[in-house]
C-alpha cells in the first residue's frame, strides 16, 4: 500500500495517491492503418499505428518466425516548447524507449505462429503530459490486436498469435509520496520514477526505476511495485480500460479486449456459447446436457472473458428475465450465441412468492440467511397440507435472432427447520419430492442435478435444439 503523508498532494483530475488519470483506448481511428488505437492517459495521447508487412528482418537468417517492432517519435507540439524533429539522428531517448515497446509487445507475442511476416507499431505522442511511454504501450497492444485480427479474418495469417495482453503504467515518489500514474508535474520532481510493464497471466515484463533525487529501499521497491501492479490490473481489466465520456468508445475497446480474449483461448466464435455466469461448475452441467445437441460447440463462462456489469433484471417473469441477461450477454462480448437462466422458489400458500425476486426478497440481494428467515416467519403457522412448493428455472438460448427456451421444476414442500450443509439459497428448508426426508442441501451434488429444476429446464431445452 501506499505511505500516506499528512497533506495528500493536489493531483490532477481530483484523484488519489493511488488512482490512475482517466484512460481512453479508441481502436480503428486510421483508415489505412492495418490497426490503430488513440491512447489518452489523462493529458497525454499517444497515436498507434500498427502496419503489417510480409518478409522480416535479414538477421533473423533463415528463421521462419514473424518480428514485430516498434517506433516512437514525439510531435513537434506535443509539449509546451516546440520539439524539433529528429531528422539527423535518433535521440537516445526516442530510441530506449521504442525499444521498450518492442520487448513488451514481443513478450506476448507467439511469432513463430506470425510466419514470415513484420509488425510494425508506430507510436507519435501528439500531446505529452508525463506518462508517455506507458501509454504508449498500452495502446500499442491494442493496435497490434487489431492489425492482426484483421489480417487472420482476411486470411493472410491462421491465427491471432498473441498469448496474452500487455499494459504499463508509472509510479514514483513525490516529495515522500508514493504515487500512482505520474503526470508531467509530478514526473519532473520526483524523487523516485518507475515503469511497471505487465502482462494479462500476472507476470512482469520490465522494470524501470530509477532513484532520481533520492534512494529507495527493498520495502519501498514492494510497496511501488504493488502500487504499480494494480494500476495494470485496472488496464487489463476490460471495464476498466476507459472512463471515456464517449460510450461509443468504451463500448469498442471492450469489445476489442473480449474478441483478443477469444482469439487467445482459441475459440471459433461461431462455434463459442457464451453462459451467463461466473460459475464453471453451472458451465460443466450446462455443457453435459446441451452437448450432444449442440455437437462440436464450446461453452464458455461469461466472466472468464471479462468484467462486466450485471444487466438490470426487470422483467416481468422468469423468461424476461433470462432473456435480458441471454441478450446483455451477446452484446457485451459479440458472440452470436449466448445462455442464461432465471429461477427461484415459488411457494403455493405465499400466492407464488418468492419468485423472480427470490435472491433479494429480504432487501440485500444474495442474503441467504436473511431470506430464509423471512420464509420461516411467514409459514410458521402454515399447516403440513398447505406448504407444497417449488423451484422454477427457464433456460434462454439466444441465437442470432432465433431465441429458444426451457422450462422445469422441481416440486417439493417447504420445511420446519432448516437443515444441511449443502447448495445455498433456500435449499436448507426445501424438502424435494423426490427425496423423502432430505433437504436439497442434504443432497450430494450429484443428486440435486439429477432432480433439479435447472436440469429439466435443460432436458426441456436440448428436446428443442
Amino acid at each position: 500500500m501506499p505511505q500516506e503523508s499528512a497533506v495528500q498532494p493536489e493531483r490532477s483530475f481530483g484523484r488519489s495517491v493511488a488512482e490512475m488519470r482517466p484512460v481512453t483506448l479508441t481502436p480503428n481511428v486510421m483508415k489505412n492503418a492495418d490497426g490503430s488505437c488513440l491512447a489518452e492517459f489523462g493529458d497525454t495521447r499517444v497515436l498507434c499505428a500498427a502496419t503489417i508487412e510480409e518478409g522480416v528482418p535479414k538477421w533473423r537468417g533463415a528463421s521462419r518466425d514473424g518480428w514485430v517492432t516498434a517506433e516512437y517519435a514525439m510531435l513537434p507540439a506535443a509539449t509546451n516548447r516546440r520539439t524539433p524533429r529528429e531528422y539527423k539522428g535518433r535521440k537516445g531517448r526516442s530510441m530506449e524507449i521504442e525499444r521498450l515497446v518492442g520487448r513488451s509487445l514481443r513478450a506476448v507475442c507467439d511469432l513463430r505462429h506470425l510466419g514470415e511476416f513484420t509488425v510494425t507499431v508506430d507510436c507519435d505522442v501528439i500531446q505529452a503530459d508525463g506518462g508517455t511511454r506507458t501509454a504508449s504501450i498500452t495502446g500499442a497492444w491494442v493496435a497490434l490486436y487489431e492489425a492482426l485480427s484483421a489480417a487472420c479474418s482476411k486470411g493472410r495469417i491462421k491465427r491471432v498469435p498473441l498469448t496474452g495482453q500487455v499494459a504499463a503504467i508509472s509510479m514514483g515518489v513525490v516529495r515522500g509520496v508514493e504515487l500512482l500514474d505520474l503526470d508531467y508535474p509530478e514526473d519532473s520532481h520526483a524523487d523516485v520514477d518507475m515503469n511497471l510493464v505487465g502482462s494479462s497471466d500476472g507476470r512482469i515484463v520490465e522494470v524501470q526505476g530509477t532513484g532520481e533525487r533520492a534512494t529507495f529501499g527493498r520495502e519501498q521497491l514492494g510497496r511501488l511495485l504493488d502500487l504499480g501492479q494494480k494500476g495494470i490490473d485496472q488496464l487489463l481489466r476490460s471495464r476498466a480500460l476507459g472512463r471515456s465520456a464517449s460510450n461509443d468508445g468504451t463500448a469498442r475497446i471492450e469489445r476489442t479486449t473480449t474478441m483478443a480474449k477469444i482469439d487467445i483461448m482459441g475459440l471459433d466464435p461461431s462455434r463459442t456459447v457464451v453462459v451467463a455466469t461466473g460459475n464453471p461448475h453451472k458451465v460443466t452441467e450446462i455443457e453435459a446436457i446441451l452437448s450432444k445437441a449442440l455437437p462440436d460447440v464450446r461453452f464458455v463462462a461469461l466472466g472468464e472473458l471479462g468484467d462486466f456489469p450485471d444487466p438490470v433484471e426487470n422483467g416481468a417473469d422468469f423468461f424476461e428475465n433470462a432473456l435480458i441477461k441471454a441478450r446483455a450477454a451477446v452484446a457485451e462480448t459479440g458472440l452470436p450465441m449466448a445462455i442464461a437462466d432465471d429461477s427461484g422458489l415459488c411457494v403455493d400458500a405465499l400466492d407464488g412468492a418468492p419468485g423472480i425476486f427470490s435472491a433479494r426478497w429480504a432487501g440485500e440481494h444474495g442474503n441467504d440467511d436473511a431470506n430464509n428467515d423471512k420464509l420461516e416467519r411467514l409459514m410458521a403457522d402454515v399447516p403440513d397440507a398447505q406448504r407444497g412448493a417449488r423451484f422454477h428455472s427457464t433456460v434462454v438460448l439466444v441465437r442470432g435472432d432465433e431465441v429458444l427456451r426451457g422450462d422445469g421444476d422441481c416440486e417439493g414442500t417447504i420445511g420446519h427447520e432448516r437443515r444441511g450443509d449443502h447448495g445455498f439459497g433456500y435449499d436448507p428448508l426445501f424438502l424435494p419430492a423426490d427425496t423423502p426426508g432430505k433437504t436439497m442441501a442434504e443432497l450430494t451434488p450429484g443428486e440435486k442435478n439429477a432432480i433439479s429444476h435447472r436440469f429439466h429446464a435443460l432436458e426441456d431445452l436440448a428436446r428443442k435444439l
